[in-house]
């Protein structure tokens, strides 16, 4: 036997093995697809509900964060008014200055509402709205 004839021969019968173990594997993966896609969807939906989850949680952060800052501010505001309110106080039984008496002592009550209700707000749980 000629060496081309018998390595030609080996190559090709390499070859068939080959393709019969890809036959046998790719028929062993088909049969086990099933098992495999349910578990890629039972990881996906888990990975999609942990997704969810962190979300939700820095959501309801962002707005703890954002109304207690927004309370700060309004607070600030109400400290501003009453400090009018302190300065007009002693002349609140004459003309103009009894205006603007009331007007700091107005703005003062309303932003102090404001402030207080943002920190109430910044409290509450993530379903109550």
């Amino acid at each position: 036997m000629r060496y081309v004839t018998l390595g030609r021969k080996l190559g090709r019968g390499t070859r068939l093995a080959a393709d019969r173990l890809r036959e046998q594997a790719r028929a062993a993966a088909q049969q086990k697809a099933p098992v495999y896609l349910e578990q890629g969807r039972v990881a996906a939906a888990k990975g999609r509900h942990a997704s969810q989850s962190f979300w939700k949680r820095l959501a309801h952060a962002g707005r703890m964060l954002w109304h207690e800052v927004t309370g700060v501010f309004f607070a600030l505001f109400a400290l501003f008014f009453a400090q009018g309110v302190w300065h007009a106080r002693a002349a609140w039984h004459q003309g103009a200055e009894h205006q603007h008496f009331l007007l700091y002592l107005a703005m003062t009550a309303l932003f102090a509402y404001f402030s207080i209700s943002s920190f109430v707000r910044s409290r509450r749980g993530p379903h109550k709205r």
